[in-house]
């Protein structure tokens, strides 16, 4: 993908699409949220699967704005993984699951650190796989207190790439917490994981603003919808 000059580009990591199962995104809701300019670049990260990211990859549209991921659950807490080509299995060490991801030569990016709540690696389990990690989530938008400043200390203290992530899973909770790089841009091509790395180290601004109701309700409603259905 050819990201325009001095465009400045919103980039958002971590959705949810109907692939997991308690996402909601559709192909038509990234269709909208990049049509727009609400968001640019988009990582749908599934819970367990990549297939739906795979089909959104191969839309003649807005496949190029799109990367493959996962959010794999270790037997710790969640990582994702950015690039992937084949599915992570979960269950498996951090460590296991770190390595399965760069064999792919896929990207790390760790989710909402020590969030107990939502099965967030503590920095203690980090740290034992931090010669694997690329980029970690310091802001989330579905975090219900306020995102913690240590964490962004820590992560610049390890060389450590941060972002701001939506972890949509509903349209109405994308396009509100994301990366914005606000530096110009001389055209680089996306779609490797270098290119990412590059990109994310221009000057940029975490943008976080508190979605509706209904975007922290998405998970378990959607859950109920697909239990329904079937």
């Amino acid at each position: 993908m050819k990201l325009p000059r001095d465009l400045m580009i919103k980039i958002d990591l971590h959705t949810h699409s109907q692939g997991s199962g308690d996402g909601g995104i559709s192909i038509r809701g990234y269709e909208q949220l990049i049509d727009s300019g609400k968001l640019n670049l988009i990582a749908i990260t599934d819970h367990n699967d990549i297939s739906y990211a795979q089909k959104v990859a191969k839309h003649p549209e807005i496949g190029d704005r799109v990367i493959v991921g996962q959010e794999v659950m270790t037997d710790e807490g969640e990582m994702i993984g950015l690039f992937l080509k084949k599915k992570i299995e979960d269950g498996m060490s951090p460590q296991a699951s770190a390595v399965a991801i760069k064999k792919q030569s896929g990207l790390i990016l760790i989710p909402h650190p020590e969030d107990k709540h939502r099965s967030g690696l503590s920095i203690e389990s980090i740290e034992q796989i931090l010669e694997y990690v690329d980029i970690i989530e310091v802001k989330n938008g579905r975090e219900l207190s306020k995102p913690k400043q240590d964490i962004t200390h820590w992560a610049k203290q390890n060389n450590l790439l941060t972002v701001a992530n939506s972890d949509a899973h509903s349209k109405s909770g994308a396009g509100r917490t994301f990366t914005l790089i606000t530096d110009g841009i001389d055209s680089p091509t996306i779609g490797v994981n270098d290119d990412l790395l590059e990109l994310l180290n221009h000057k940029k601004r975490l943008v976080y603003e508190q979605p509706p109701l209904l975007a922290f309700l998405a998970p378990s409603l959607n859950r109920l919808k697909k239990r329904f259905k079937h």
